[in-house]
């Protein structure tokens, strides 16, 4: 199946292009871990093959998409522009995956020739690979398969086929309409030069790549279901076990790798403290009719403005498939840049004298620019960097707002800091002139300004601390605590102090969203949140695994051995060694399940909810019709729909349901007016009619009960059924899908 051989390229691709950029993963894992020994505790392909996926899938669907809209001017008309562009991308990235892939092993065993003629005197260098160790492996495998195992529950559950009927989960159907409809647009029609099916003719205006990788899947073979769901699980498992493989090298504690996946699937607030206050006020303490009523319930808990609709919950990531995808470009950025900050502080520590410290700081050539003979290949990680954030901003342009807070927070404290302002300058650029191609101007898509409190309607600080206290809970807690804990051991043990750098602009994103607006709609801001959320789960898994394995032993041990970041211990008595252990275990037991409480509930929510489905009919005559009689880019008149079988067509509506159009920046009011108009047949003159669909590009009608049944904001029927019928021909009749009648609209 073709389908499965363009992610196969692009995993090749990535990864190849990843092995010869990045010549020495572990290297690069020295750079961030605080001690070396760390290094050797996560093995390479943890970072080699999400990153090579993420990357790859970016690489191969940008450029395809790109050569679809240069081809569709010359193919047939019977071929789709599709076909030739993903027979020249797919050739292009195999080249480029050999080419690689050929240069990386040529520069391997260059280095292997000078290291076998090289006299390495009596200090032979350390060897950093990974500990292949039995217990080790297999928890990170029984980790990372129990993350695709949940990615593969939350996506199938929610979307799937049955048969001849696509299934779409009652908490993601709301989503799910445009999101059909934009990949339909490429499977089934013809979206060149690109529009949003629900809002034709006034360009694009939304990060809409992904949904373009999934139509260009179900083109090349899978089923709608799992061109959506494959994306989805690959970029969230590839997130998480970043986040873990993260987690591990800056706390240096393996079982953080565990700890992440918990914690990023079941989310911390205080909502889980409140509602069982509730329960327990209604219900008593009958622990069988507690768990009846928590396991059946089918609404989110709201606590905070919004929680009622899954605003933080799971959800989140059924609905927006390509929010992890965004993440993981966060977290590679950070992959690539975190040994410069670490290395800042590294010779700052080294460095005597407070005006030495400064020149080293401010004035010094490694501060501004890479240094000489660089192990780590400096100007090769900011090619990834490049390729990153230059293909992401319509992948999701909110992740990349969020990394350049994050890398601009960085480099102020880094070293080579101008090659932190060439990526921004390549993301800048890549940003500009992609929404200007696709939204014609850069305001469409952005809009920043100042705005205080995020959706609360009186923000005060007092108010602002609270909202924050419950949103988040103990995920708020703890790395408060953390960071104040790293400020003071850094200073006494004169440590490096790049983590404590990288726990405060992790939060950068959140209190972004708390002071400015990059859109009209005030929900947007919440991904700025949840990247930050997802960034501290580093840390608090961190936390929890050090409390789980406290580095306390017994005085009469020989020889003492721990996973500690800092290789320190505690030497005590065997009994207190005991009692110490045993608070940790419990102290970390609690506060795990006061992190992923609400986490817990929600998906019995998640659950509950979707076990009723909004189905599609996949064999639908109408859309059957529609494909094989209407040009691939055809608008059509009908009910403001936001989810329907006729998307399945990939033809568009003039008016589909306007909130997702409003919130991209579309003019919903003025069209919403010319609208109503139209379907009162321009108030019965059928020449204006014809007149005003021309100029709106409008082909067809679709006349169905949903449409006659239209009601303005008077509440009256303004549709008339014999305009259409005495006026324009009708051209099918579906009496068995809502009476729907066809007509054509002849200029």
């Amino acid at each position: 199946m073709f389908a499965v051989l363009y992610l196969l390229v692009c995993l090749f691709f990535g990864t190849q292009f990843i092995r010869f950029m990045v010549p020495d993963v572990r290297r690069l894992f020295l750079g961030i871990a605080p001690n070396q020994d760390i290094s050797v505790k996560v093995p390479s392909i943890l970072f080699t093959l999400p990153a090579g996926m993420v990357i790859g899938v970016m690489s191969v669907t940008f450029v395809t998409y790109y050569a679809a809209f240069l081809f569709y001017r010359f193919v047939p008309g019977d071929m789709h522009p599709l076909y030739p562009a993903n027979i020249f991308a797919l050739c292009l990235f195999c080249y480029l995956g050999s080419l690689f892939g050929q240069k990386a092993i040529l520069r391997n065993m260059k280095k292997i020739d000078v290291s076998n003629t090289t006299d390495k005197g009596d200090h032979p260098a350390r060897n950093f690979d990974f500990d292949r160790s039995v217990p080790m492996i297999l928890m990170l495998s029984l980790v990372t398969i129990g993350v695709v195992a949940a990615a593969a529950y939350i996506s199938f559950y929610s979307f799937h086929m049955d048969a001849s009927r696509l299934c779409v989960g009652e908490s993601v159907a709301s989503d799910f309409g445009p999101h059909i409809a934009v990949a339909s647009s490429f499977s089934k029609g013809s979206n060149f030069p690109t529009q949003y099916p629900h809002f034709p003719g006034d360009k694009i205006q939304y990060h809409f790549f992904f949904y373009f990788l999934c139509g260009n899947l179900n083109l090349l073979g899978l089923p709608l279901d799992f061109a959506f769901n494959i994306p989805f699980i690959l970029t969230f498992a590839g997130a998480i076990v970043l986040l873990g493989t993260l987690a591990v090298l800056l706390s240096g504690r393996r079982l953080a790798f565990a700890i992440v996946p918990a914690l990023v699937l079941f989310r911390s607030s205080l909502n889980i403290f409140y509602q069982m206050s509730d329960l327990i006020r209604s219900y008593g303490w009958d622990l069988s009719r507690l768990f009846r009523v928590f396991s059946e319930q089918d609404s989110w808990y709201e606590l905070t403005p919004y929680d009622n609709w899954g605003l933080w919950a799971i959800n989140v990531y059924a609905n927006q498939r390509h929010l992890m995808l965004g993440v993981s470009v966060v977290l590679i950025l950070l992959f690539l840049f975190i040994p410069h900050l670490r290395r800042m502080f590294l010779h700052l520590n080294k460095t005597g004298g407070i005006r030495e410290k400064l020149r080293l700081f401010f004035a010094s050539r490694s501060a501004w620019i890479w240094r000489r003979s660089d192990p780590l290949s400096p100007n090769s990680l900011l090619v990834v960097a490049f390729v990153l954030v230059i293909t992401v901003p319509f992948f999701h342009g909110s992740m990349l707002i969020s990394a350049m807070i994050i890398l601009f927070g960085m480099a102020v404290f880094s070293e080579n800091r101008l090659s932190y302002a060439a990526v921004a300058i390549a993301a800048v650029g890549s940003s500009f002139l992609q929404t200007t191609f696709f939204a014609g101007n850069v305001s469409n898509v952005v809009s920043l300004r100042q705005h205080s409190g995020f959706i609360l309607y009186e923000p005060t600080f007092s108010g602002i601390a609270e909202y924050i206290l419950k949103l988040g809970g103990f995920a708020v807690i703890i790395p408060l605590l953390l960071f104040i804990g790293l400020i003071i051991y850094d200073f006494i043990r004169d440590r490096n102090k790049y983590r404590i750098i990288i726990l405060g602009v992790v939060c950068l994103p959140f209190t972004f969203a708390f002071l400015a607006l990059v859109s009209r709609d005030l929900l947007a801001n919440h991904k700025f949140i949840q990247l930050s959320f997802l960034l501290l789960d580093i840390f608090i898994a961190g936390v929890l695994a050090v409390l789980f394995l406290l580095p306390v032993y017994s005085r009469n041990r020989s020889k003492q051995k721990t996973e500690s970041a800092e290789s320190c211990s505690i030497s005590v008595s065997i009994w207190l060694c005991v009692v110490i252990r045993i608070l940790g275990v419990v102290t970390a037991i609690v506060l795990l399940l006061s992190l992923t409480g609400t986490g817990i509930s929600e998906w019995f929510v998640q659950h509950n909810r979707n076990s009723r489905q909004i189905c599609l009919n996949t064999e639908s005559e109408m859309v059957e019709w529609i494909e094989q009689n209407t040009p691939e880019r055809s608008v059509f008149l009908t009910r403001n729909w936001y989810i329907h079988n006729f998307f399945l067509s990939g033809r568009m509506i003039y008016y589909g349901h306007p909130y997702y159009a409003w919130s991209a920046g579309h003019d919903t009011d003025s069209r919403f007016h010319d609208y109503e108009y139209l379907i009162t047949g321009c108030n019965g003159n059928p020449e204006e009619f014809r007149r005003l669909c021309r100029e709106k590009g409008i082909e067809y009608i679709i006349l169905d009960i949903e449409l006659r049944s239209y009601q303005n904001e008077a509440g009256e029927y303004v549709v008339n059924s014999d305009f259409f019928f005495e006026n324009f021909l009708e051209v099918a009749h579906f009496p068995d899908e809502s009476d729907a009648y066809i007509f054509a609209i002849n200029y």
